[in-house]
C-alpha cells in the first residue's frame, strides 16, 4: 500500500494567504460588495480593469460561466503582454492611455470601477481610479499594499492607486510577487497575485450573490454555453447590455 500524498508546502503557503486576505479585508469586502449590488440595482454596469498581468481580472470578471453579465472588461491589447512582453510593460507606464480608456468606457456616474494591480504605481492603474472618480465612480482597488509602499510610484503626479480608491483590498502579496524560494540563495518562485486577485473578485461576487438573495434581487449571470440553457441565458443578456459593453 502506498503511503499518503505528500502536499507541497506551497498549499500551505497560498491556503496561508488567502485566509490572511479574508480576515484582513471583511469590511473592504463587504462594502466593495454594497457598491456592486447598489449599481446593479441601478440598471448600471460594473466596470473591471488592469494592466500586465493583471488585465487576467478582467477577464476573469467577463463573460463567465457564474459570473455577473454587468461586467464591462476595461483594456487595451498593448496591455496583454501576449501581445509582447516588453510592449506590455511600457504601456502600463504610458501616460494618458487609463485615462483614455476611461473615456472610451462611457462609465457614468454612481457607477462602480474595480481596479487590479500588484504594486499599484505605475501610470495605467492608477489613470484607470483616477478618472473613474472624475466621472463619477466609486473605485475598489484590489492592490498589495506592503508592495505599493515599498516602490516609488511611475505616475506623473506621483499617485498610488490604493490613495484614490473609496475601497481598499489589501491581497497582502509580498513585494515582488513571487513567494516561493526553493533554497538559501534560489531566486523565488511562484508570483501569487493572481491567486489573490482571483479569489478576492470572487469573494466580492459570493457576498454580492449573498446580498441579492436576502433582498429579493435576481442577478444577471452568465450561464455556460455548453449547458441546458446557456445559449438562450447569453442572447437575453448580450441584448440587454450590449449597448453599453462593447466587448459583447
Amino acid at each position: 500500500m502506498s503511503g499518503p500524498a505528500v502536499r507541497h508546502p506551497l498549499l500551505g503557503r497560498v491556503i496561508e494567504l488567502l485566509e490572511r486576505l479574508e480576515d484582513a479585508n471583511h469590511g473592504a469586502l463587504d462594502a466593495a460588495a454594497d457598491l456592486v449590488l447598489a449599481t446593479l440595482k441601478d440598471g448600471g454596469v460594473v466596470h473591471v480593469g488592469g494592466s500586465g498581468h493583471s488585465t487576467l481580472f478582467a477577464l476573469e470578471a467577463f463573460y463567465r460561466a457564474g459570473g455577473l453579465a454587468c461586467i464591462n472588461p476595461i483594456w487595451h491589447p498593448a496591455l496583454l503582454p501576449l501581445s509582447g512582453g516588453q510592449i506590455s510593460t511600457l504601456a502600463e507606464r504610458t501616460n494618458g492611455l487609463g485615462a483614455a480608456l476611461v473615456r472610451r468606457a462611457g462609465i457614468r456616474d454612481g457607477e462602480v470601477m474595480v481596479v487590479f494591480s500588484q504594486s499599484g504605481v505605475n501610470p495605467v492603474p492608477v489613470e484607470l481610479a483616477e478618472a473613474a472618480r472624475a466621472a463619477g465612480a466609486s473605485v475598489v482597488a484590489v492592490v498589495s499594499r506592503v508592495h505599493s509602499d515599498s516602490v516609488a510610484s511611475r505616475h506623473r503626479q506621483g499617485r498610488r492607486l490604493g490613495d484614490l480608491a473609496n475601497v481598499v483590498i489589501d491581497t497582502g502579496v509580498p513585494l515582488g510577487d513571487a513567494d516561493y524560494v526553493a533554497a538559501p540563495g534560489a531566486p523565488p518562485v511562484v508570483p501569487l497575485s493572481t491567486l489573490a486577485g482571483v479569489y478576492a473578485w470572487n469573494a466580492v461576487l459570493a457576498r454580492v450573490a449573498d446580498r441579492a438573495a436576502a433582498s429579493g434581487v435576481s442577478l444577471p449571470v452568465w450561464r455556460s454555453a455548453n449547458a441546458p440553457g446557456g445559449d438562450e441565458t447569453a442572447a437575453r443578456l448580450i441584448e440587454r447590455y450590449a449597448e453599453r459593453i462593447h466587448a459583447l
